[in-house]
């Protein structure tokens, strides 16, 4: 049975991912965001702060008392990122000159946290070049990512760095036939194209099968099982241009279409996609643009609680996390044709720029959250 403490950490952990979200929605190019990997990263770090550095962290994160963030934390890190670490890296590295406090090591630890994995320190003067190898090779081989730390994000002047990557490949319990795939069209509308209808040509997968589903005025919503149930794929179609629609979506309306939702016999037509967030708009300015400001900056950040001489500042964030939404290989054996019901099921085809969310169902915690522009593109 779980704790309390993880339904209060995902409650903080899907308020963020909606802020978040927000604070990037303006972009008309397909995105995905990684909240649940960001949220432990700036938790931790939020433990470590002090003075009006606490006084964002609290605001940006939601949590009142420190004290109980740290215990939020620590079964959020059981609960949630138990799931995804096989396939993700999520790292805070500091620079090896700044000596770290040693009640910090101890609270990752009661976090379930491996210091050597998740905190460490590192010499940018002299050896950038080696971590940023070492970082990149572990991404290929882990995750097939490349080049997760591009050349020249790293130097000597780097005094503390945030390092997240995802990659997540969407396996379904009832999953999709490659021989099922049909050609379809997709509607782009946005400013790209000024507004007037573009048609492009996607590869649609179809399925038949019972899901989560809930329809209004506004927008219909789709509950997709994952192979393991306790994950879902949660598509949102708006029905009005998706500009309006990113501006009336929150959290308490994302909870209402899960609780609403009804098991409901449907043929699915959704797209293949594939989104690697593409960083436009450094992540660290996002995080400015929400409030997080003084640990950018060496003479107002105070990391105290990790860091005994108050050097440490962040000097950079990179996330890169990466969504796949592909048919299963294995089900190539599969029959060529959908199954046969006596009652035809309500037809569901995503043609239009939609919202999606990797979901744990149990505390409804947010993992991965997006949307989807143009399938064409797939990067």
């Amino acid at each position: 049975m779980l704790k309390l403490e993880s339904y209060e950490f995902a409650q903080l952990l899907n308020s963020f991912a909606f802020k978040l979200y927000h604070e990037t929605r303006l972009s008309d190019e397909n995105l995905v965001l990684s909240p649940a990997q960001m949220m432990i990263s700036l938790s931790l770090l939020a433990m470590g702060s002090d003075s009006n550095t606490e006084k964002q962290f609290q605001v940006l994160l939601g949590y009142g008392d420190p004290s109980k963030l740290g215990k939020c934390l620590q079964q959020g890190v059981k609960e949630v990122l138990h799931w995804v670490e096989k396939f993700s890296i999520t790292s805070i590295q500091i620079e090896k000159s700044l000596t770290i406090k040693q009640t910090f090591p101890l609270f990752l630890k009661q976090c379930g946290l491996d210091y050597d994995m998740f905190f460490g320190q590192v010499d940018f003067v002299k050896g950038s070049q080696a971590y940023k190898n070492q970082i990149n090779e572990y991404a290929v081989q882990q995750l097939g990512v490349q080049k997760l730390i591009p050349d020249g994000y790293l130097n000597s002047f780097v005094r503390a760095v945030v390092i997240n990557s995802i990659r997540y490949q969407c396996v379904f319990h009832t999953p999709f036939s490659e021989k099922l795939t049909q050609q379809d069209t997709f509607v782009i509308n946005n400013h790209t194209t000024n507004y007037k209808t573009l048609l492009v040509e996607v590869f649609m997968m179809n399925q038949i099968e019972f899901y989560k589903y809930f329809d209004d005025k506004v927008a219909t919503f789709v509950g997709i099982p994952l192979k393991d149930f306790r994950f879902h794929l949660d598509i949102i179609i708006p029905k009005i241009n998706i500009k309006e629609y990113e501006a009336l979506i929150n959290y308490a309306a994302y909870v209402q279409y899960i609780l609403q939702s009804k098991k409901t016999k449907l043929h699915l037509k959704l797209p293949r996609f594939r989104i690697q967030y593409q960083q436009t708009k450094p992540f660290k300015d996002i995080l400015v643009g929400m409030g997080l400001a003084d640990i950018f900056q060496s003479m107002k950040s105070d990391l105290s609680k990790i860091e005994k001489t108050k050097s440490a500042c962040l000097s950079e964030v990179l996330s890169r996390p990466i969504i796949e939404v592909f048919e299963d290989e294995l089900s190539a054996e599969q029959s060529l044709e959908l199954p046969k019901y006596t009652q035809p099921p309500i037809v569901v085809t995503v043609n239009r720029p939609f919202l999606y969310a990797v979901r744990e169902t149990l505390t409804n915690s947010i993992l991965i959250f997006g949307k989807l522009i143009d399938p064409t593109q797939m990067e």
